[in-house]
């Protein structure tokens, strides 16, 4: 494992709190901050490559505490996590982030897995957007553009129909994780 690396640190963040407008107006100005987290060291290099061209990828990170450790240390805008990852999952860092966090954001989840419990779970937590592995890192790149208003108009990629951007309510609706995550268990095959 590589751990934590951090690629760039900007210390001028934005706060979800700002009118909608004039985030806008600030994120067309600035790059996005975006943390990616992926146990898979290629594709979470392959993916930073890729975003880091029109996004400022300020840490990646190969696990789930230190992705949250390095949100609550960054206030990124945008993370990119995959479902499986070592120490704390991708919804357990979500949840942890929902509960614990004053500045919530975005977040994009990845995963060889695609069972409806899955992209159910990451609904109920508020993920703006869910793909599968494999995927083309350039649609990944326009998806994030898009879920965030900062999408160019004439993008080869069609544009997705979205919930509304930054509507995570800091009362997080209360489900019984442990359950969805038994009924995913079970729908692999383990017993």
């Amino acid at each position: 494992m590589f751990g934590l690396r951090t690629i760039k640190r900007d210390d001028n963040l934005l706060t979800m709190d700002m009118d909608r407008i004039e985030e806008g107006k600030q994120k067309m100005d600035k790059k996005l901050k975006v943390i990616l987290a992926d146990s898979n060291a290629k594709d979470l290099d392959e993916l930073a490559n890729v975003l880091s061209q029109e996004m400022d990828v300020i840490g990646l990170a190969d696990n789930g505490k230190s992705t949250y450790e390095m949100i609550l240390e960054n206030q990124p805008d945008l993370v990119v996590l995959d479902v499986i990852l070592p120490v704390i999952d991708g919804f357990g860092v979500i949840e942890k982030v929902l509960k614990e966090c004053d500045t919530i954001p975005q977040f994009v989840m990845t995963s060889s897995i695609g069972t409806q419990s899955l992209i159910e779970c990451a609904n109920n937590l508020g993920v703006a957007y869910y793909i599968m592995k494999p995927y083309d890192h350039k649609l990944v790149c326009e998806r994030i553009k898009q879920i965030t208003g900062t999408s160019n108009k004439t993008s080869k990629y069609p544009s997705i129909m979205l919930h509304e951007p930054n509507a995570y309510v800091k009362e997080y609706s209360e489900y019984d994780m442990k359950q969805d995550v038994t009924e995913i268990i079970h729908e692999l095959g383990i017993p």
